[in-house]
């Protein structure tokens, strides 16, 4: 990248002496800025890419293996952990629209179910009362899949430890929810919301839960319920014993 430099420097001169125009000194400190951004290694991704990212078929190959490599199975992880907080929701929102669109316009017969795992949703999908322009425009993309995903096989599993930072309009739309413990009054106020009025008060006791334990609600159970989250090794165990096979018991003890 190269800056253009003006043959003559000269500035504008009036009749008090030299003109200063709106910009004075401010292009100078974006063009550093700018600089600085291109060097910092952090946002090598995006400035740097590797060789075979800007080839012409890339792009696709990428998106095929996202939505249905392994004959459309299996857990795809993207690692976001390293990429800026400045940045972060506009490459969330970005890979987000990219993948729905491609499911929107594909044949019905040739989607493939597709569920993003939100990890840390505060992070990337505010409420948009507290978003700037940015993350407004990021949030978006959230937003329609939540309320339209469904409709082509996509949709969102939102997890968050800060749930009333989450936005209002994505958890409106969540048919299930599964709530460990919580000890902040706005947090709770957000699953009492969720509940019918009869019910309310059954989140006295979010601040109660144990470690492994939650309390579930939505279309997945008639009622919320407590229930106790088994880990996949004594499930595991659990399905040995069912079955009869034998050292299972010791396992256990």
């Amino acid at each position: 990248m190269s800056f253009y430099e003006p043959t003559t420097p000269q500035k504008g001169v009036g009749k008090t002496g030299p003109v200063k125009g709106d910009w004075e000194d401010k292009l100078t400190r974006f063009i550093s800025r700018l600089e600085a951004k291109l060097e910092d290694r952090r946002y090598g991704f995006m400035f740097s890419p590797p060789v075979q990212a800007n080839t012409y078929d890339w792009l696709a190959s990428q998106t095929a293996r996202l939505l249905g490599g392994n004959g459309g199975k299996g857990i795809k992880i993207i690692d976001f952990s390293e990429v800026p907080s400045d940045v972060l929701p506009v490459v969330t929102g970005t890979l987000a629209r990219l993948l729905y669109d491609v499911q929107f316009w594909m044949k019905p017969e040739k989607r493939t179910p597709v569920t993003l795992l939100c990890d840390e949703a505060h992070l990337y999908l505010p409420v948009r009362d507290d978003a700037d322009a940015v993350q407004r425009q990021a949030l978006g993309s959230f937003e329609r899949i939540a309320k339209e995903g469904r409709k082509y096989g996509f949709s969102l599993l939102v997890v968050s430890q800060r749930p009333s930072d989450v936005s209002k309009t994505i958890l409106s739309q969540c048919n299930n929810f599964l709530s460990l413990r919580l000890t902040n009054d706005t947090d709770q106020g957000v699953i009492k919301r969720l509940m019918p009025d009869s019910l309310a008060g059954l989140t006295s006791i979010l601040p109660l839960l144990d470690t492994g334990e939650a309390l579930m609600l939505g279309d997945a159970v008639l009622l919320p319920s407590r229930i106790k989250l088994i880990c996949q090794q004594s499930l595991l165990i659990v399905q040995r014993v069912i079955s009869g096979k034998t050292g299972a018991l010791k396992s256990l003890m």
